[in-house]
């Protein structure tokens, strides 16, 4: 059985926010982020590590379609306000922020994009033995690091038989509860588990 450990934090956002956050000045066109970019500049801010990934996964549930739809709501004024809703973009702010530079790779699979995430970033960092993060941020505004292969508070575990991905609202619920299940499956023979020895 492989296994990897595995850091959890998460920050609840205000969106939009009253003023300028703490980071403005670190990030071009701050005010034109949508609520996923921004809950990830907010979530760095609030828990940042000086520990840098050689790959992170943007698990991002729904793509663009949120944004996209409000943006048509709003009267799609400004072709430089849609850009940002591209998932693909959506992690720039955030590495204008941390002043990183590397590969990443965004994930939309809905409804399983944050266990496909931490199951690719799992065989990944199986296979190259290099930290990954997985980043995302759901529709309440709650952005989340997973940082795999490095120290912390839980672990990812590969071995017998490959399960069904998870909805991302099980796997949400699951991180809610710190007093249920210790193990959940990620699906392809990947399981994340909170545990005092993780």
């Amino acid at each position: 059985m492989r296994q990897i450990r595995c850091a959890f934090v998460f920050h609840k956002s205000i969106f939009p926010l009253k003023g300028e956050p703490s980071w403005h000045a670190r990030v071009d066109r701050w005010y034109q982020l949508d609520a996923p970019a921004f809950g990830l500049c907010e979530l760095w801010s609030q828990a940042p590590t000086v520990e840098k990934p050689a790959l992170i996964v943007l698990a991002s549930p729904g793509g663009c379609n949120g944004s996209d739809a409000l943006f048509a709501l709003q009267g799609a004024s400004s072709p430089a306000r849609f850009v940002h809703t591209l998932p693909s973009l959506r992690a720039s702010a955030l590495l204008q922020l941390m002043n990183w530079h590397g590969p990443l790779i965004c994930l939309q699979n809905d409804p399983h994009s944050l266990s496909r995430a931490l199951s690719e970033g799992a065989e990944w960092v199986s296979l190259n033995q290099q930290v990954c993060w997985v980043l995302g941020c759901d529709a309440d505004y709650v952005a989340y690091r997973f940082c795999l292969g490095g120290e912390g508070n839980m672990r990812l575990e590969r071995g017998g038989a490959a399960a069904a991905l998870p909805l991302d609202s099980e796997i949400n619920v699951w991180l809610g509860k710190s007093n249920g299940e210790p193990t959940a499956a990620l699906g392809g023979g990947w399981q994340i588990t909170r545990a005092a020895g993780a």
